[in-house]
């Protein structure tokens, strides 16, 4: 019975945006740089609901996570990137966003050898829940900059 309540409290405080603030608008990705705790370095992008489409702010992280991977290469301290895509619809579109992001980061002067891609769909969810629900931090495309031995 607590479980019941706790994961209705979780739900419709999801719902009513508590947990998130301003929704996303559909259809746009916006961009959050992660300060780093430590390494690796994480950038964030969130998507709109079925997007694909990079808001001009996401390329702002892509950016900036390009100047971080010069920065580490320069220091020898730089072994590759991933960029992981989740999506609360299916894997195919959370690999289509991992795909445009490695692109942007290609054309921001990062190496396609030194990136990975991976699509992990509802997997690690930015928002757990015990229901299903299509948060706006579940839609994302996380950037990872990994050091050797990492």
């Amino acid at each position: 019975m607590i479980f019941d309540i706790i994961r209705r409290s979780t739900v419709l405080a999801l719902l009513c945006g508590a947990l998130l603030g301003p929704g996303l608008p559909s259809g746009k990705a916006m961009a959050q740089t992660q300060p780093p705790h430590g390494h690796p370095e994480t950038f964030v992008i969130y998507f709109g609901r079925n997007s694909v489409d990079l808001a001009p702010n996401a390329a702002q992280s892509v950016a900036r996570a390009a100047a971080a991977v010069t920065k580490e290469k320069a220091k020898g301290t730089f072994s590759h990137v991933k960029v992981i895509g989740y999506s609360t619809v299916t894997r195919d579109l959370a690999d289509q966003r991992a795909e445009v992001v490695r692109e942007a980061l290609v054309k921001a002067g990062v190496p396609s050898t030194d990136i990975r891609t991976e699509a992990r769909a509802k997997l690690e969810p930015g928002v757990p829940s015990a229901e299903p629900v299509d948060h706006p931090r579940n839609r994302r495309v996380r950037i990872i900059l990994y050091r050797p031995g990492d």
